[in-house]
């Protein structure tokens, strides 16, 4: 079966767009396949899991966002996802996708340009180095994170960025997590909202908003690549 978009595809991801918004992801996703087939951003290349897992998946979260303040980072944002979607209903705040690959922040900052969101600024770098520096650290208001590694590694890597009183935002898939909800309050944060949503293809999607309480341990994040390979547990806390 063909994949038809429709005009209000995004609708029940958030709320009915306007009719700019509904062009400006149109020239978004022509812009990303453009630049996709180029460096390979992302494994997705159909129209339609574009428009799903990356717009669709993305907007699932705007609901956090909408009473949120002006600064927000994403995390591993490789391709510009979930920021692009989220810049484009959102003009007056300011995102900043942040990988550590250099040449698809430079793609990101390109598609960004050529779609005309203008709300958007790439950062290159390692999270467990930029997260120590005076620049970077507790200077956001909230934090996107497509799960891209366990949910302790995501939250070791995101937690330094946020703001007391910012909040994280982890897309997550449906899978449970042993000690999710305790690890979370170990690095200093509690889980305000729990969102479970469907794609259109009927794919489980969470948002978990997870708010931070307390100023980050200064350990956080250990070195280059630790985080991974030696995952943080409840026993590496004291309570």
């Amino acid at each position: 079966m063909n994949f038809k978009l429709s005009p209000n595809f995004l609708d029940s991801a958030f709320r009915k767009l306007t009719k700019n918004e509904f062009t400006s992801f149109q020239n978004l996703y022509t812009n990303f396949v453009q630049k996709n087939s180029e460096l390979n951003l992302s494994a997705i290349r159909d129209e339609q899991g574009i428009w799903e897992k990356h717009f669709y998946d993305a907007l699932l979260g705007a609901e956090f966002i909408s009473d949120s303040d002006a600064k927000i980072l994403d995390l591993g944002s490789g391709g510009g996802f979930p920021a692009f979607p989220l810049a484009i209903v959102f003009p007056e705040k300011k995102f900043f996708p942040f990988d550590s690959v250099g040449k698809k922040m430079k793609a990101a900052q390109e598609i960004a340009q050529k779609s005309g969101i203008e709300n958007v600024s790439t950062i290159v770098g390692r999270a467990e180095e930029l997260g120590q520096q005076q620049k970077y650290r507790e200077q956001f208001d909230v934090v996107t994170v497509r799960a891209f590694a366990s949910f302790s590694v995501c939250l070791e890597l995101a937690f330094p960025f946020v703001k007391v009183d910012g909040k994280i935002l982890l897309y997550r898939g449906p899978e449970s997590e042993d000690d999710a909800e305790l690890l979370t309050e170990a690095f200093g944060g509690f889980l305000r909202n729990r969102k479970v949503g469907k794609l259109p293809s009927g794919d489980q999607r969470e948002i978990w908003e997870i708010v931070k309480l307390y100023p980050t341990e200064k350990r956080f994040p250990r070195g280059n690549g630790i985080p991974k390979s030696m995952p943080m547990t409840l026993e590496g806390f004291e309570f």
